[in-house]
Formats: structure tokens, sequence, C-alpha cells
């Protein structure tokens, strides 16, 4: 199953959306969200690899402007040997935007032979603007692989000056920067014509 959610409401909007999934014996399941609207949001994905040979793959850019303020949770549970799991998060905030990350991969004592990732990165255009990540691992068995990580940066002053010296303005610099920032995502998006709407749309 392939879950793609799109959401750019108005910002005199509040959103908040939750959703959940269950995979049995082989089943795969992607989720991936792309959030640039609303004036706050909080939005929750949860899944549970209840069956041998499930996986889940989470993935999301979300991207605050002026006051916008987002609430990210993403969950996997993991209960029962041989499932696997990735999140993969992207954060961008600018102006006085917020953002809060929470994550959890959660391996349960029957889970054995699981493998579970995360990583939250997230990117500020301006000093004024806040984002935390809050990843976490709650593993009850030994045999597994399982790692989380998160990075937070500005854009780089000097791959700025570098994009200026070949001609663009630094809008276009910019807007290339963070293009690059969120690829590895987009890159991901299984249906074609979603993943053109999606450029376009950022």
């Amino acid at each position: 199953v392939n879950y793609i959610h799109l959401q750019n409401l108005k910002n005199n909007k509040f959103n908040f959306c939750f959703k959940k999934a269950r995979a049995y014996k082989n089943a795969e399941i992607k989720w991936f969200d792309l959030f640039t609207g609303s004036d706050f949001c909080i939005s929750k994905t949860e899944c549970e690899l209840e069956k041998q040979g499930s996986s889940n793959k989470a993935l999301g850019v979300f991207i605050g402007t002026n006051q916008q303020q987002y609430d990210i949770n993403n969950s996997t549970k993991h209960l029962e040997h041989d499932t696997t799991s990735s999140i993969k998060i992207k954060n961008i905030v600018d102006d006085n935007a917020k953002a809060l990350y929470n994550g959890l991969i959660r391996i349960e004592k029957e889970a054995s032979n699981s493998n579970g990732y995360q990583k939250a990165d997230i990117l500020t255009l301006k000093e004024t603007a806040e984002a935390y990540a809050i990843p976490k691992l709650e593993i009850e068995n030994h045999d597994v692989k399982c790692s989380h990580g998160t990075t937070m940066g500005e854009i780089d002053k000097s791959h700025l000056f570098y994009l200026m010296s070949r001609g663009l303005s630094e809008e276009e610099a910019r807007k290339m920067i963070v293009s690059g920032f969120i690829e590895p995502i987009v890159k991901e998006i299984p249906i074609e014509e979603i993943k053109e709407m999606v450029e376009e749309f950022v």
C-alpha cells in the first residue's frame, strides 16, 4: 500500500491528521507526507508490524513559514520477527515557524532479526525559526539492527556563494539548496505524476 498525503491548506486553518496501519505477513506499507499549509498542524502516523516479513517506510517533508507550527509524530512497532521499518523526515522552517518531531521505533521481545531505522533532518532558513527532533528507540530483543539520528543546520554560506558566483540570484540559489535538501525523499515517491506535482509544488 502506498499512502500519499499532500496538505497545503490556507494559513487560517487548523489541521489534525491521524493515520494507523497494521501490516501482516509480507505486507509492505509506504507513507509519504508533504505538508506546507495550515497555521497549526498535528500529524500522527502509527504502524504495527504484526507478522513475519512485514515492512513499513514513512517519508515526510514538512515546510513551515510565517507563524506556522507543526507537531509531527511517527511510530512503528515491531511485534513479530523478521520485520523492517524506516522513517525519514525532512523539516524546513523559515520566518517564525516552529516544528517538533517525535519518532519512535519499538521492537518487542518476539521481534528477533528485525531492522529499524529513523532519521530526522532539519533545515532552518532564519534564526527566528525553531525546530526540535526527538527520535527514540525501545528495544526488547538484542538480535536486531536498529539506529536513529538527527541533523540540524542552516544553509551553508559557501554553497550559497558558489551558486551565486555561477549567475544565480540569492533567491534562486536558496530554492536550489532547499530542493536538493528534500530530493532524497521526493525521489522515493512511487508514482511519477505525483513526484512531478510535488517538485512543482515545492
